[in-house]
C-alpha cells in the first residue's frame, strides 16, 4: 500500500511533473494518491488535467466531474470540462460546460475564452462563428494576457469574411505577444495573415530551436516548405502555356519559334534554382533536402517535376522546329500528366506517417490530414487561374493573327483544362472523404446566421459540389475546343 501524501505536497509534485512535460508520472502519482482524498476537489482535477495530456479523454472527464460534484462552480474544471468535451466531438456538451463558466465567473477572461472556442470547434451554423468572435472579444476587453483569445477571434471574423477585422486582432495579438507560436500558427491560417507576421519560416524555425517538441510548428513548418515547392512543380505547366500562347506568333517562322522554346526552358529553369535556393535559405540549413529524402513519395515527385520539365522542353522545341507538328503539339498537351502526378505525389509525401500508419489511423487523424488536403488545394488556386486565363489568350492569339498552325495553341488550351479537371477530380475526392466534415461549409453559408439557413452542412455540402461543377465546366469547354483545334490544325469558323 502505497504511503499518503499530504494533498498540498501531492499539487506540488504534480506541478512540477506537468511542467517538465512529464504527464505519465504525473497521473501515476495521482492514480496512487486519490483514493486517500475523495473529497479533495483540486486534486480530482489535477488527475483530469493529467489524462487530458495524456489523451486519456474519457477518464479525463470522469475525474473532472468528480471535482465538480465536489464544487459545482469550479472555474478550471469547467474550463477543462468544455475543452475535453470539445475534443471527444461533443459539441453541444461543451458548449453548455462552456456557457456555464462564463455565467458563474463573468469577470474570467478563461470562461469567455472557452465559450470562444466551444462555439469555435462545433461550427454547426454561422451563429456559432459570431458567438465565437463575441466570447473572445470580451476575453480580450477582460485581458489581454491570452493569446489563444487573439488567434481564436482572428480564425472566426475570417471565416466570417471580414478579413481587415481579423488581420487587425492579429496585429493587435502580435504586439501584445511578440513571441507566440499560437498567433504564428493562426497567421498561416488566416487568409493575408502572413502580410501581418512577414515570412513565417525564420519565426517557426527559432520556435523549434528553443522547443524541438513544438509538434504544431514542425507541421506548420513543414507545410511552409512543401508549399514553396509545390509552386515550383506548377513551372514546366506555365511554360508549356506560355509556349501556346506566343506560338501564334512565331510558328511561322522555326528558327524563332525554337528561340522562344529554349528561351523559356533557360528562363524556367533559372527561376526554379534560384526560386529552390531562395526556399532552403528560408529554412534551417539542410532542412528540405531532408524532408525530401525522408518521404519516398516526395521523392518521386521531384523526379516526375523534373521529368515534367524535361518533356515540356522536348515538345515545345519539337512543335518549334517542324513548324507546328501536331504530334507535337499532343505532346506538349500531355505534358499535364507528369505534372498532375508530380502534384499528388508531393501532396501525399508532405505527411508520409499518415500514409504508413493509415490502416490504424483514427477519425480526427484521417480528419486532419483531408482537411489539410483542402489547404493544399486552395493554396496554388491562384496559379491555377492564371494557367486557365493563359490557355484561353493561347487560342485568342492565334485567332487574331490568323495563324495557319494553330495545333499548338490548341495543345495550349488542353494542358491548360486538363490540369484544371484534375484538381476538380481531386476537389471531389476530398468532398467524398470528409462527408459531413466538409470544410467548405465554413464559407458563405456561415456567413449567415442560423435562421436563414436549415441546415448549414447540408447547404455547405451542397454549395461544394456546385462549386466543383462550376470549376469543372469552363475547363471541359476549353478542352473540347482545344482538342478540336489540335486535331484539325485549324481555328474553329
Amino acid at each position: 500500500m502505497s504511503d499518503v501524501l499530504d494533498p498540498d505536497l501531492i499539487a506540488v509534485r504534480y506541478t512540477a511533473y506537468a511542467q517538465a512535460g512529464r504527464y505519465e508520472e504525473a497521473v501515476a502519482l495521482l492514480r496512487d494518491q486519490i483514493g486517500h482524498h475523495l473529497d479533495d476537489e483540486r486534486l480530482w482535477f489535477y488527475l483530469g488535467s493529467g489524462l487530458a495530456s495524456t489523451g486519456e479523454l474519457e477518464e479525463s472527464e470522469r475525474a473532472v466531474r468528480e471535482a465538480l460534484n465536489l464544487a459545482p462552480t469550479m472555474l478550471p474544471a469547467l474550463v477543462l470540462l468544455s475543452y475535453v468535451l470539445g475534443w471527444l466531438r461533443r459539441g453541444d456538451e461543451s458548449v453548455e460546460a462552456a456557457l456555464q463558466a462564463a455565467a458563474e465567473h463573468p469577470q474570467e477572461p478563461s470562461a469567455h475564452l472557452a465559450v470562444a472556442s466551444a462555439h469555435f470547434y462545433r461550427r454547426s451554423s454561422g451563429t456559432d462563428l459570431w458567438t465565437a468572435l463575441q466570447a473572445a472579444l470580451n476575453a480580450i476587453n477582460l485581458s489581454a494576457e491570452l493569446e489563444d483569445a487573439f488567434a481564436l477571434g482572428s480564425r472566426a471574423v475570417d471565416l466570417l469574411g471580414r478579413k481587415d477585422q481579423a488581420l487587425d486582432l492579429l496585429r493587435t495579438g502580435l504586439a501584445a505577444h511578440p513571441n507566440s507560436a499560437v498567433l504564428l500558427q493562426a497567421a498561416g491560417i488566416v487568409d493575408g495573415g502572413e502580410r501581418v507576421v512577414g515570412d513565417r519560416a525564420p519565426l517557426l524555425s527559432s520556435q523549434l530551436a528553443s522547443n524541438p517538441f513544438d509538434d504544431e510548428s514542425a507541421e506548420d513548418l513543414r507545410a511552409l516548405a512543401f508549399r514553396g515547392l509545390r509552386r515550383l512543380f506548377y513551372l514546366p505547366w506555365l511554360q508549356g502555356l506560355v509556349f501556346g500562347v506566343t506560338s501564334g506568333l512565331v510558328l511561322p517562322h522555326p528558327a524563332a519559334a525554337a528561340l522562344v522554346a529554349l528561351g523559356l526552358t533557360a528562363a524556367v529553369s533559372a527561376f526554379f534554382f534560384l526560386s529552390f535556393r531562395r526556399l532552403e535559405g528560408r529554412l534551417p540549413r539542410g532542412y528540405l533536402r531532408g524532408e525530401l529524402r525522408s518521404s519516398p513519395r516526395a521523392l518521386r515527385a521531384v523526379k516526375c517535376a523534373a521529368a515534367a520539365e524535361a518533356w515540356v522542353s522536348v515538345s515545345a522545341l519539337w512543335v518549334a522546329l517542324s513548324g507546328g507538328s501536331q504530334l507535337g503539339a499532343v505532346a506538349l498537351a500531355l505534358t499535364a500528366v507528369p505534372v498532375i502526378a508530380s502534384l499528388h505525389l508531393l501532396s501525399q509525401g508532405q505527411y508520409p506517417e499518415r500514409f504508413s500508419a493509415w490502416p490504424d489511423a483514427d477519425a480526427d487523424a484521417r480528419r486532419a490530414y483531408w482537411n489539410n488536403r483542402v489547404k493544399i488545394y486552395l493554396s496554388t488556386r491562384r496559379i491555377a487561374w492564371a494557367g486557365l486565363i493563359l490557355g484561353i489568350a493561347g487560342m485568342s492569339v492565334a485567332g487574331l493573327s490568323e495563324s495557319d498552325t494553330p495545333a499548338a495553341a490548341g495543345a495550349g488550351a488542353c494542358l491548360a483544362a486538363l490540369l484544371w479537371m484534375a484538381r476538380a477530380a481531386y476537389l471531389a475526392r476530398l468532398q467524398l472523404a470528409l462527408g459531413a466534415d466538409n470544410p467548405f461549409v465554413v464559407g458563405r453559408v456561415l456567413q449567415k446566421p442560423a435562421g436563414r439557413e436549415s441546415s448549414a452542412r447540408r447547404h455547405g455540402a451542397w454549395d461544394a459540389v456546385a462549386y466543383t461543377l462550376r470549376i469543372t465546366l469552363v475547363p471541359l469547354i476549353l478542352f473540347i475546343v482545344g482538342a478540336g483545334i489540335l486535331v484539325s490544325n485549324a481555328m474553329p469558323e
